[in-house]
């Protein structure tokens, strides 16, 4: 079966979080099985410096934006045993050669919604060169991929028989812009309505990946039933239920090439589950480089965005951790840097908040850090 993935990063050329593992390493294990595979992204300028053996290809690009024409050129190289994956490249604007993929310290890149117009309908054009039975969408920035082919299906003959999976991996994340920029999409204005892409009078790209695509998957079967209801479902629960026979969760897996303990060259002592002495060191290791007490209580590790999706419940002590004595937690973000800075040290001022079990047990939190996880 010939597959091809469209996502807006992929490792180990581009990643801020999971997203880019799935979408590199489910590739390679669907080509173990046999399958054709074939990437698409966007031709980022950490991908462009990052040392990897690109070539340019004879693809020249011509997509509609708005009333104009935008150009483009695609580069290539190869993962796996003969996977493409071909980096889609802007000319005259500077769509993707940036520091960052997505945005600034100070918030999202302003031109965000004509970057991903651009990259969905240049991801088809690529696709038109070598047609594939199944197109692979990962989250809001590739969803109007499905969209265009579905709607406007006489500029992409090549794929009219393509069937389309589109993946959630986080419904918080929604790519929701003001209906000004309705106009980069050159959709019909009778797809701006609540049955298609319009949110609350705004366009929301997730939105119409969801309602066009073929299937529906997400990262667990509990996460399929979670963002049908209202609490987890940021404002689509309605369009999740009335598509939840085309709803999968699939459990995301882990590549344990180069993610075991066993082989894992960055830690400070390798380990197995025949031998664990190797996570004791590490663990005293993690405690020295986080100014931690090296106690042998547990120690709870969170690596994640810090938002309430992540955290909640996460300070309470009846919480899935309940029956046990937890005296430390280090919790770290990579983009609020003032929390973390925070957490790291609570440490320093962590004091006891009264709660205990059924059996005695005392429970103690980073007061810090527990202020933080609640506002």
């Amino acid at each position: 079966m010939r597959i091809a993935m469209i996502s807006p990063e992929i490792t180990p050329f581009a990643k801020t979080g999971g997203l880019a593992d799935v979408a590199g390493t489910l590739s390679l294990a669907l080509e173990r099985r046999g399958h054709e595979l074939c990437l698409i992204m966007p031709a980022y300028l950490c991908a462009l410096q990052g040392g990897f053996k690109l070539e340019e290809t004879a693809i020249k690009l011509t997509v509609p934006l708005s009333d104009r024409p935008a150009e483009g050129s695609v580069l290539r190289t190869t993962i796996g045993k003969n996977i493409s994956v071909y980096f889609v490249r802007d000319h005259g604007h500077g769509y993707f050669d940036r520091d960052a993929l997505y945005g600034t310290s100070h918030g999202d890149y302003p031109d965000n919604a004509e970057r991903y117009v651009f990259f969905s309908r240049a991801a088809l054009e690529v696709l038109r060169q070598q047609p594939v039975d199944i197109i692979h969408c990962h989250d809001w920035h590739s969803g109007l991929s499905i969209v265009f082919l579905k709607t406007q299906g006489d500029r992409y003959p090549e794929l009219i028989s393509a069937k389309t999976v589109f993946t959630v991996h986080n419904l918080g994340f929604q790519g929701i812009f003001g209906e000004p920029a309705w106009s980069l999409l050159n959709l019909d204005k009778s797809y701006f309505t609540p049955q298609y892409l319009e949110f609350y009078g705004n366009i929301n790209f997730l939105k119409g990946g969801l309602v066009f695509a073929d299937k529906i998957t997400t990262v667990s079967p509990s996460y399929a039933q979670e963002i049908m209801a209202m609490e987890q479902g940021f404002g689509l629960e309605g369009v999740l239920r009335e598509r939840a026979r085309d709803v999968l969760g699939i459990l995301n897996g882990v590549d344990y090439h180069q993610w075991s303990p066993e082989t894992d060259p960055f830690i400070a002592k390798q380990y197995g589950e025949n031998n664990l002495t190797g996570k004791r060191i590490c663990k005293k290791s993690l405690q020295r480089s986080l100014g931690l007490p090296g106690k042998s209580d547990a120690l709870l590790g969170m690596i994640c965005r810090l938002t309430s999706q992540r955290t909640d419940g996460a300070e309470s002590p009846n919480g899935s951790f309940g029956h046990r004595r937890i005296a430390l937690r280090a919790v770290f973000h990579e983009r609020r840097q003032a929390i973390s800075r925070e957490i790291r040290g609570a440490h320093r001022v962590r004091r006891s908040l009264g709660a205990s079990d059924r059996s005695g047990r005392r429970y103690f939190f980073d007061a810090v850090a527990l202020r933080t996880l609640r506002s």
